[in-house]
Formats: C-alpha cells, sequence, structure tokens
C-alpha cells in the first residue's frame, strides 16, 4: 500500500488545478470508458524506473 500511496502524492505533485493525472494501471482499467492522453513518464524517487502517466480527458460517449 504504501506504493500506491506514493504513486498517487507523484501524480497529485504534478497535476494542475482540476487536471486529473492516472498512472498506467488506472488507465488499463478504465480505458474501455475514458478518453485519456498519455504524458511523459515521472521519474520514481529512489529508482531508476518511471511512473507511467495519463491525462483523463473525459468519458467516452456511448451508441443508444
Amino acid at each position: 500500500m504504501d506504493e500506491a500511496v506514493g504513486f498517487a502524492t507523484r501524480l497529485r505533485e504534478f497535476a494542475e488545478e482540476g487536471q486529473v493525472l492516472v498512472n498506467g494501471e488506472v488507465f488499463e482499467t478504465a480505458k474501455e470508458q475514458y478518453n485519456f492522453q498519455k504524458l511523459e513518464p515521472l521519474p520514481v524517487r529512489g529508482s531508476k524506473n518511471t511512473l507511467p502517466v495519463f491525462e483523463l480527458l473525459g468519458k467516452k460517449r456511448t451508441k443508444l
């Protein structure tokens, strides 16, 4: 859980007011229902890895 909280904190630090940023796991879960824009990955403190970042653009329209 500490890792998830750390990732959420990093995303919040980089988000502008009113902007919703999500990681790759949330993107994979929600990509069928929402539109996202892929952003530059964020460095992970204390690691050589990066965190994939996606900006939520809005809900996809559905056919009636």
